[in-house]
């Protein structure tokens, strides 16, 4: 099995566009940094394609926040002990 090889544009943040480590979180538009990842995970409102009220960590091509379904499945938020959706 062969591995992906990463290219150096990708080595920089999807959103902010500064530098970010391998391992960085990959999320649908790319790479992103710890900021950025922190940011969006602290971010809630009506999402812009279901109009739920929840985590909206996704950015909608109009500049609008997506819930993690929404946004191509970023993951499960969701706490096991309390069901609320936040970052981990």
């Amino acid at each position: 099995m062969s591995r992906t090889r990463v290219r150096a544009e990708d080595l920089f943040c999807a959103r902010c566009r500064r530098p970010v480590r391998i391992g960085a979180a990959h999320w649908p538009e790319g790479y992103i940094c710890a900021s950025c990842r922190d940011h969006a995970l602290e971010t809630y409102g009506r999402c812009a394609g279901c109009s739920v009220d929840r985590l909206t960590p996704g950015i909608a091509p109009d500049g609008g926040r997506w819930c993690t379904d929404c946004a191509g499945g970023l993951g499960d938020f969701f706490c096991e002990r309390c069901g609320r959706e936040a970052a981990r």
